[in-house]
């Protein structure tokens, strides 16, 4: 009995052996499993501009565009009046054209001031008051606008109240070719080789406006919106003043491009 023991006892021993010897050998011959590969990212740098590579914006021209729009400029009337509506001839002015009278009216108030356009024997009323007390007060001219010759006549209808007539002579009749509650100066502002009209209108603030003849038709621009401010006009230098709010005044010259900057004023 005890021999049968000893003989399980040591096959028992040689199944265990066995089986721990399988075990060892599989450990060792099975496949390595294989790890994904490590990808290392490194954040993309992005190039520092050199002095080659920045921009450079070219400078600000100191130009301001400027556009004319189509106008149409007011007239009035002119009609021949008789010596008896004559008062006193206050003033004559003969010119190239024609001559300009000034007088007083027998009806109405003395001190009123009428013009009147004299071809021939007849005199032809401006439509409306020339101006007050002093006729000397009223600037009477000869002017060529263009090409076209123009009787320019400058009074006043009131305290700050400018009015300038321009009048053409057509086969010894006058004709109303402008009339602008206005002062009115003739100038090539623009060296364009053709005058413009500098209108300023009277009152605390001033307003100027440019006017020209393009053809037979004409074409305006407000400064005083086109500058945003206040614009007046120097017609010794020819450039225009402009006042604009936390700015010191700016002189500036109208050209082909519009209203360019010179210096501020001095």
């Amino acid at each position: 009995m005890s021999n049968n023991l000893n003989h399980l006892s040591v096959f028992i021993k040689k199944i265990l052996s066995v089986i721990f010897l399988c075990l060892v050998l599989t450990a060792c011959t099975a496949p390595k499993q294989l790890q994904p590969p490590t990808i290392k990212i490194t954040p993309s740098v992005q190039p520092k501009p050199t002095k080659e590579s920045t921009i450079i914006k070219p400078e600000k021209e100191n130009i301001v565009p400027v556009e004319y729009m189509p106008v149409t400029l007011p007239t009035i009337s002119l009609s021949p009046i008789g010596t008896n509506v004559v008062n006193k001839k206050l003033k004559e002015v003969k010119l190239q054209d024609a001559s300009v009278v000034l007088y007083s009216k027998k009806s109405g108030e003395s001190q009123n001031i009428y013009a009147g356009i004299k071809t021939g024997d007849k005199i032809y009323e401006i439509e409306g008051i020339i101006g007050y007390g002093n006729p000397d007060e009223t600037e009477i001219s000869q002017n060529y606008f263009n090409g076209i010759s123009l009787i320019k006549i400058r009074g006043s209808e009131g305290v700050s109240a400018p009015i300038t007539h321009y009048i053409k002579i057509e086969n010894g009749f006058p004709i109303s070719f402008i009339q602008l509650e206005k002062y009115c100066q003739e100038y090539d502002i623009d060296s364009d080789g053709k005058k413009e009209l500098i209108t300023s209108a009277g009152g605390t603030i001033p307003e100027t406006e440019i006017i020209k003849l393009n053809g037979n038709k004409f074409e305006s621009v407000n400064l005083n919106q086109v500058m945003n401010g206040v614009v007046t006009f120097d017609n010794k230098q020819l450039e225009f003043i402009v006042y604009q709010p936390n700015k010191n005044p700016g002189l500036y010259k109208m050209t082909s491009r519009g209203m360019e900057y010179v210096s501020e004023q001095s």
